[in-house]
């Protein structure tokens, strides 16, 4: 799949209807929890790094304090810069759990719309897990099947060395 190009990712859904309500509502459905459990998962991580920022200063101000090396004292500052790099990374996968629910409201607003235009929820769909959950959906698996299935692809390219950046 090119990911490189949006409209190449909205032709992979075309003709792809959701002939039924039922089916619209489970994908909504699985992008919310989806989002939540992902949003979870990265907060008690960032939660982690903050806590391990602040004991990190926290011990370099006793060991200033103490009369440490100056070599000793700019080696924890870096390792706290490091650490902080990492939670600033961190932060912007908010951005994606904000894209993910717009991208919900934006496929719940075209049925609404007008029926004609569900062939066009596929394109909605920017980033990968998001077109996993609609595939995985239109096959037929329900909203934990889905949200696993998700989970699993994404440990399996993880495991494969594929990065997790995508452009959007």
């Amino acid at each position: 799949m090119n990911m490189s190009n949006p409209s190449a990712r909205s032709a992979d859904f075309e003709g792809v209807e959701f002939t039924n309500p039922y089916k619209l509502q489970e994908l909504t459905k699985a992008l919310i929890k989806f989002s939540m459990q992902d949003g979870d998962r990265a907060s008690q991580e960032l939660s982690v790094r903050l806590s391990n920022i602040h004991d990190q200063f926290t011990a370099l101000e006793a060991n200033i304090d103490a009369g440490i090396d100056i070599d000793v004292a700019k080696m924890s500052i870096m390792q706290g810069m490091s650490e902080l790099t990492c939670c600033l990374v961190e932060l912007q996968f908010f951005d994606r759990i904000s894209q993910r629910m717009d991208h919900a409201i934006q496929s719940l607003d075209a049925v609404s719309e007008d029926e004609a235009t569900q062939a066009g929820i596929g394109g909605i769909f920017t980033m990968e897990d998001e077109r996993i959950l609609y595939s995985a959906l239109i096959e037929g698996y329900g909203v934990e099947g889905a949200v696993q299935k998700v989970n699993a692809d994404l440990v399996s390219a993880a495991n494969d060395g594929e990065d997790d950046i995508e452009l959007f």
